[in-house]
């Protein structure tokens, strides 16, 4: 679900056309894709401070049975709501399915994901490359999710990143003592013998993979929640809701997309729009109780324009 409550891409256009007029056919028909740039720019810029608006919780160890449609049986993908759909899944879509991944084959090709929420025989699915068209899907398998390994790959999963350390977090319901750490050199090192570790688990991320160890006195790593700061969510209806946090920050992406029409697409604007970004911007840190220096707000600014 999108962040703003109160700005859809309509309400965006229509204020910014009171503000600058008629907009370029162009442009208007770039405005999906403009927003999409403005919110992306704008969470990876600001990630310390934001990333904690975008936290998800996906839960990778729940139960050890799986969902499975196979044979003459088939189902259904709906690109537009990301839904894949059967009457015959081998036991109904619940809600501990969510998180789990999913496969499933369309001809010869084979699409992984999350599943992200559930309905009546359907999986809503989260992840990158799936089928951009409606198609019949030959096979499908929600897997069980039980860690029969000590990794967890997020490759499927859209963690926002930046040039920051990505904030993710691990719960396990076997301990409360789940540490990461710094290195795989540090994990590598790691003994599950030594007296404090015992009763931890500990883990690294290394690319597309978090490393899992435990303790010695530890039988299992338990149901593992990963939190993570998913990407923004894109728009692509007039009706949508941009996914910035409502104040500062939709304020700052109402700035970018005016400047954009004035830059790239030759609107006219009757304020200084760079002096109005840097108020802007120094207004989000303002709002998250941060100060920057003036170079430092310089450099935040360039980076934006």
């Amino acid at each position: 679900m999108a962040l703003s409550r109160l700005w859809t891409v309509k309400r965006i256009v229509n204020y910014v056309q009171g503000q600058l007029g008629a907009i370029d056919p162009i442009a208007y028909v770039q405005r999906y894709e403009l927003l999409n740039e403005i919110q992306a720019r704008i969470a990876s810029s600001f990630y310390a401070i934001v990333n904690s608006a975008y936290s998800t919780a996906v839960v990778v160890q729940e139960d050890v049975t799986g969902k499975l449609i196979t044979g003459t049986n088939t189902g259904t993908w709906t690109a537009a709501t990301s839904a894949l759909y059967s009457a015959s899944w081998s036991s109904a879509p619940a809600a501990g399915d969510v998180g789990k991944v999913v496969m499933f084959a369309v001809g010869t090709d084979v699409y992984l994901g999350f599943v992200s929420s559930v309905g009546t025989n359907i999986f809503y699915v989260e992840g990158t490359n799936l089928p951009a068209t409606d198609q019949t899907v030959a096979e499908a398998m929600v897997a069980v999710s039980t860690l029969s390994s000590s990794v967890i790959n997020i490759a499927a999963i859209n963690v926002m990143r930046s040039g920051e350390q990505v904030r993710i977090h691990l719960e396990s319901t076997e301990t409360d003592r789940v540490t990461p750490l710094g290195s795989l050199e540090e994990f590598k090192a790691w003994r599950d013998s030594a007296l404090d570790n015992r009763n931890k688990i500990v883990w690294t991320m290394v690319g597309d993979q978090i490393l899992l160890q435990k303790g010695s006195s530890l039988t299992t790593y338990g149901t593992i929640t990963l939190r993570y700061p998913r990407v923004p969510t894109e728009v692509d209806q007039d009706t949508d809701y941009v996914d910035l946090p409502d104040g500062a920050l939709t304020s700052l992406a109402l700035v970018m997309f005016r400047k954009a029409l004035v830059d790239r697409y030759g609107a006219v604007s009757k304020g200084d729009l760079n002096a109005e970004l840097q108020a802007a911007v120094a207004g989000v840190y303002r709002a998250y109780g941060q100060n920057l220096s003036a170079e430092e707000l310089e450099v935040k600014i360039e980076a934006l324009k």
